[in-house]
């Protein structure tokens, strides 16, 4: 079980301003406390940059974690690391992850090697990736990320959102790897 702090109402509501709607009071000290740990007292409590999208500076895992290990996580845990064709991109949420990824394909040209597999099924209802944010059976996407006239359907979990992703960068020999 989990240590308990009392924190003055104040300090609390504070914190629950820092973390906005994508991070929980917890996850908020959680990165103060990494960036102090990090850069000492060079660090104002302010900085935008410790409860924005974290940086490149998120620790790497020696091994790379599985699927499993992400369906282990708790389900409010935020943000996710990866590295996809030797890039690493770190994610606050899956829709986060999924933009900075389709930018990385399409201002690389990476996505001229996957268009002949777009849109790309991931079941019989829904769709990964497609030129329009519609599913096969005519359902718009439910939280879409469009970028240069591609759609990413991003309503997933970390896991789902991982292996979906792998399958679709697999048609053109591009590796996914889950960093923390």
């Amino acid at each position: 079980m989990s240590p308990t702090i009392n924190l003055p109402e104040s300090v609390h509501s504070k914190l629950q301003k820092l973390g906005g709607s994508l991070f929980t009071v917890a996850e908020v000290i959680e990165r103060l406390v990494s960036d102090l740990e990090q850069h000492g007292n060079n660090v104002s409590a302010a900085s935008p940059a410790v409860i924005t999208r974290p940086t490149n500076e998120v620790p790497i895992r020696s091994e790379p974690r599985n699927i499993q290990e992400i369906t282990e996580r708790e389900p409010r845990q935020r943000g996710i690391t990866v590295e996809v064709d030797g890039q690493r991109i770190v994610g606050s949420t899956v829709k986060d992850l999924y933009d900075q990824v389709l930018r990385l394909l399409v201002d690389s040209d990476q996505i001229q090697r996957l268009r002949p597999y777009v849109p790309f099924r991931t079941s019989r209802a829904r769709y990964l990736i497609a030129l329009n944010p519609v599913h096969p059976r005519g359902n718009e996407f439910f939280s879409p990320i469009q970028y240069s006239g591609f759609f990413m359907e991003t309503h997933k979990s970390y896991a789902n959102a991982v292996s979906c992703l792998s399958q679709f960068l697999a048609k053109a020999q591009i590796k996914v790897r889950v960093l923390g």
